[in-house]
């Protein structure tokens, strides 16, 4: 390849240590430049094509994803943007990788206190944590309480709930996949409801 002439997208490829379709998929998605074309057609990217490239991939290494990485090149070549501008964009990663993080943490207590519960005796089908992820109706998360449950004795279930926060022995902080209690929603619930 020289100068001149460019690269053909495989040499591109190579260079920047990602595959054919990804430079492709890049392209699609505006964030390289399509191109020039030679008189028979052929596609030459230019040598900044690989900067290019190396760029996205080890912005998407860092989380970015394809739309910040956008704003992000768009940063770099306009004159009026300073570097607090491309802090902002690193600040906002950090708090969505920070919020991203706590929802792990709490996917997994709930998936730890769900383990618990299942007996190795038991048979499949009975097994706790097979039944919490078929049910879409989970109103409380601690307790297995349905939306139907609701429906029938909504007040029996607040107040039995309210009676388990207060001794301690509810966890739907952490079952529950927004990380809150299941106490708030089970009213709004019966209030809708009712």
């Amino acid at each position: 390849m020289t100068a001149k002439r460019g690269m053909r997208v495989g040499e591109l490829a190579d260079a920047a240590d990602v595959g054919v379709q990804t430079v492709r998929y890049y392209e699609r998605r505006g964030l390289l430049p399509p191109p020039p074309r030679t008189p028979a057609g052929y596609r030459r990217y230019p040598p900044a094509a690989v900067d290019r490239v190396r760029f996205i991939r080890r912005a998407k290494e860092l989380g970015f994803s394809l739309r910040e990485i956008g704003e992000l090149l768009e940063l770099r070549t306009r004159e009026r943007d300073q570097c607090a501008d491309v802090r902002q964009q690193i600040d906002d990663k950090l708090a969505d990788l920070e919020h991203r993080i706590e929802d792990l943490s709490r996917v997994t207590s709930a998936l730890r206190l769900l383990r618990e519960e299942c007996n190795r005796e038991d048979p499949a089908g009975d097994c706790p944590m097979l039944e919490a992820l078929e049910r879409d109706d989970l109103v409380c998360w601690c307790f297995r309480i349905t939306g139907d449950r609701l429906r029938r004795d909504g007040e029996t279930c607040i107040a039995f709930v309210a009676e388990k926060i207060r001794q301690g022995e509810c966890d739907c902080a952490t079952l529950n996949p927004s990380g809150r209690c299941c106490l708030g929603a089970m009213r709004a619930f019966v209030r809708d409801v009712g």
